[in-house]
């Protein structure tokens, strides 16, 4: 099971820092909106240069403009890019194409509690690498969760990443669901101690 740690500071300075204390406890690190939208691609360029031998994924939740973005985030250095999966299939398989020939891979970002049952189904087909799950514990029971994930666990042999909002309280529960990875933002990368939250999550996740 992978584990990548998520970054969304308001600086460059202070991601940078948080990423050499944590470097070593994780598989790779993403790049949040945050950042994106403040530093816009130069931040997954920077974090390339200090990083050189980290994975890189880009949280750049394309929806539009997906040849460009692409295009940008892969020459900047980035190892994966994210769509969301509201955009048009259209768009989802062009995204595809354009990471592929840079040789980059594409995951998609199933947002919110909606259902994406057809899109989950025909992802492979159209390219994507694998796929984010996102947890939404103050938006749906623990039914509609389990719900959800059932469906998209069962329709999809893609990688399935679960994110957002996990923490201490809940990491058990959810690597029992045996996702293919687990991508832990704040709970690490905002901590008073982020090495120790680091080596936390990752003893459990590695275990």
């Amino acid at each position: 099971m992978k584990l990548f740690f998520s970054f969304n500071h308001n600086t460059i300075e202070e991601a940078l820092k948080v990423a050499q204390q944590t470097e070593q406890w994780c598989d790779a690190f993403r790049i949040g909106p945050v950042l994106i939208f403040h530093y816009g691609i130069e931040i997954i360029a920077e974090f390339r240069k200090q990083f050189p031998q980290k994975m890189i994924i880009a949280e750049s939740r394309i929806i539009d403009h997906e040849e460009e973005i692409v295009s940008l985030a892969a020459r900047a250095g980035s190892d994966w890019i994210s769509v969301l999966a509201d955009a048009p299939q259209s768009i989802i398989r062009a995204a595809c194409v354009t990471a592929h020939a840079a040789r980059t891979k594409v995951i998609i970002n199933l947002p919110g509690a909606n259902s994406f049952g057809q899109l989950v189904l025909e992802a492979a087909s159209m390219g994507a690498d694998a796929l984010v799950f996102n947890f939404v514990p103050n938006c749906e029971s623990s039914d509609t969760f389990f719900d959800r994930w059932e469906m998209v666990r069962g329709n999809t042999k893609l990688p399935v990443y679960i994110a957002t909002a996990i923490n201490r309280d809940n990491i058990q529960t959810l690597l029992k669901l045996e996702p293919s990875g687990i991508i832990v933002g704040g709970a690490v990368t905002e901590a008073k101690n982020p090495e120790q939250e680091a080596q936390f999550f990752h003893k459990l996740v590695k275990s």
